[in-house]
This record gives C-alpha cells, structure tokens and sequence, in this order.
C-alpha cells in the first residue's frame, strides 16, 4: 500500500473531522454570547445575567433557560417585550438544579459554559459557597485557584456549569414560534397568584380542551369550565408548546359537548396557547 496516500487519507479525514467537532461546537455555543454571570434574589431564587445576542428573542431565552416568560417578565419589570434590542442585560430565573455543581452531573452533556458569581460586599467565602450555592467551601476555592483570604469585593468566582446546548435541550421539543405577553393576562396571572395562599383549595386537572377552529381572534381571555365558578382564574399550560395563559371563567360547559372537554376556551386563548386542532391537551391549576 502506499504511505503517502494513506498519511493523506488520513489527513482528510482528520480535517473533516475537526471541522465537524468545531461546527458542533459553534453551534451550541453561539447562543451564549459573553460570560454567563448568577446572581441570587434575597428570596433565594437564582438569576442569570444574559446578554441579547443577535436573532434572540424572550421565547428562546425562556427555552434556552427553561424559564418561564412571565417570570422572565416579573423579574425585568421596565422591559418591553417586542422592544428588546442586541446587548440588552435580561435577568433570567433558573432552577437550582441546572446548574452542574460537579462535573459528575454533566451527564449527556458534552458541552459546557462555566458560570460566575460577582462577589458583593459583606459577602463571606463560606456564605457564598454553602448559603447561596451549596457547594463545598474548599471545592469553591480550588476551582479558583485561591483562598478565603484572597477573595474580594467585585470579584468574579467560577461557581459551576450550565449546558452550552441549553437547559432545555434534552426536553421535549418546543413547537411554538412567537412570544405572547400583554398586560391583561399579567394582570390576570396576578389575581392567580394573590389567592395561591392555600395550597388545600388548589384544584389542577390534565385533560383535552376544544376551541372552534377557524373563528375569528378576540380580545378576551375567556374560557368554560365543568366547575370552576364564574369568574374563577385558571392558568392553563399546553405541554406540546410549552406555554402558559391565563384565563377567566365566564360560564358552566354546556352539555352538548363531551364529558372529555375539561375546558372550552376562546380562540384568543387557543392560538395564544399555540393549539393547531380544535382539540388539545393541557394541564390546569385553579383555586377553589
């Protein structure tokens, strides 16, 4: 056989390779586009900083993160959805369990970004490792190459990882397209969430929803219920889109429909919901 064919067959290969790796590799990464900054409300919920890269939008954080729009929302009170523009600081909440402590966790992941805390003033080493992250306090120092004396105000501490590909990758995937906000729903969202006080009278239900395809949009979040009183708030979320509307019971579901329906909403609701059939599954919470 010939070396010098096989050295270049395998040069080829090699490159073709590489190429692959890297165009995978700056793919994943391309959504993050600076250095992944935590930070943490003194109610004890996680906030990453993230910078609006180019062709970003609230929906694709919210998916990229696996948070919430309304909570991206509640935590970025003077932002305007539709107004955002490339650069724009977005506090995103995200759960605890996300972030990749230990490289043990990573699990399917074979890209990761490393996350940073900016240390604050009356920050204590231990009170930054075990009372905002959970982490060993001499974990904590050598993955920063320091000590407990060494750190300072204004400093940025590697804390853990995050998924490059995404907290959300390996989850079911997100069919809807366009983000939807409006100051009525929030406000409907805020009536839900002032009666959470008693857990006991939180009703929730997983079941098909019915609309009538093809009528014209309305302005009303409105829907029937079997029980729920008039006027009850119910928060419905449509697992096959991953979003989340509230609305506002207006009636009883009249018999001529099936036991089946759980809820009847108006094609606000539906389209809001990113349903395409006239029947579709969701999930309600409401309290009674």
């Amino acid at each position: 056989m010939d070396s010098p064919k096989v050295m270049l067959s395998v040069v080829i290969s090699l490159f073709f390779t590489t190429s692959f790796l890297f165009s995978q590799y700056a793919e994943q990464t391309s959504f993050l586009q600076s250095m992944v900054e935590l930070d943490k409300t003194p109610a004890g919920t996680l906030i990453v900083k993230h910078r609006l890269g180019e062709g970003q939008s609230l929906y694709s954080i919210s998916q990229f993160y696996d948070a919430a729009l309304y909570d991206i929302k509640r935590f970025n009170p003077d932002l305007v959805v539709g107004e955002e523009y490339v650069g724009i600081e977005i506090n995103v909440p995200v759960d605890e369990k996300h972030i990749i402590l230990d490289l043990n966790q990573a699990g399917q992941y074979q890209v990761l970004e490393q996350v940073f805390y900016k240390v604050q003033k009356k920050d204590t080493p231990y009170g930054i490792a075990k009372r905002k992250f959970k982490i060993d306090l001499q974990t904590l120092l050598d993955r920063n190459g320091t000590t407990a004396e060494q750190i300072k105000t204004g400093q940025y501490l590697h804390i853990g990882w995050i998924p490059s590909v995404g907290i959300n990758h390996y989850s079911k995937p997100v069919k809807a397209k366009k983000v939807y906000y409006s100051a009525e729903n929030e406000a409907l969202r805020n009536e839900f969430v002032e009666k959470g006080g008693d857990s006991r009278k939180l009703k929730q239900e997983k079941g098909a929803a019915y609309w009538v395809k093809g009528a014209a949009e309305d302005s009303s979040f409105y829907v029937m219920h079997r029980d729920a009183p008039k006027n009850t708030v119910i928060e419905i979320t449509n697992p096959d889109t991953g979003r989340k509307i509230y609305s506002k019971v207006i009636a009883k579901i009249p018999s001529k429909y099936p036991n089946k329906v759980i809820i009847v909403v108006s094609p606000k609701v539906a389209k809001q919901l990113g349903a395409v059939n006239a029947n579709f599954f969701v999930s309600l919470s409401y309290y009674n």
